[in-house]
């Protein structure tokens, strides 16, 4: 008997699915052992990371939001490197999520605060590569989805 309810074809993985997904795990870790150590280890961590007191003193100042849109923008990437390697179709969304909430940090960081300024060329350094890195993984996994790979 055809079970008409049930589609069994699958879709062949390409290889760069594996690729693409093992550096998005491992770039998006970068900014989860940030977030992660910012919390343990406070000032101090910024300190050693080369924060001058000027850009400690401004981080302090963080408002509530930023609270917690820097954690959803982390661990979404995160969550979205992980689906991506889950062949799921939520990869993008996640994506999607921590890019709207990154460029609303950005916002904050240039536009609101003197973050970016205080952080100098190195900070406007890693904004570019965030925000291009989650804009292509945007792309890749709503390709990886419309191409039927990603379920």
């Amino acid at each position: 008997m055809v079970d008409i309810m049930r589609d069994t074809r699958t879709t062949k993985v390409p290889w760069h699915l594996w690729g693409v997904g093992l550096v998005a795990v491992l770039w998006n870790s970068i900014g989860a052992y940030d977030y992660v150590m910012t919390m343990y280890g406070g000032m101090d961590y910024l300190r050693q990371a080369g924060m001058n007191e000027a850009f400690v003193a401004e981080f302090e100042r963080l408002p509530m939001w930023m609270s917690v849109a820097w954690p959803v923008a982390v661990w979404s990437a995160v969550a979205g490197s992980v689906l991506l390697l889950a062949r799921s179709r939520w990869a993008a969304t996640a994506f999607g999520l921590s890019l709207v909430v990154y460029l609303a940090n950005l916002a904050h960081n240039f536009g609101m605060s003197d973050l970016g300024a205080l952080g100098g060329a190195a900070s406007i350094g890693v904004a570019v590569a965030v925000t291009l890195s989650l804009i292509f993984l945007l792309w890749y996994a709503r390709l990886m989805a419309k191409r039927g790979v990603l379920r």
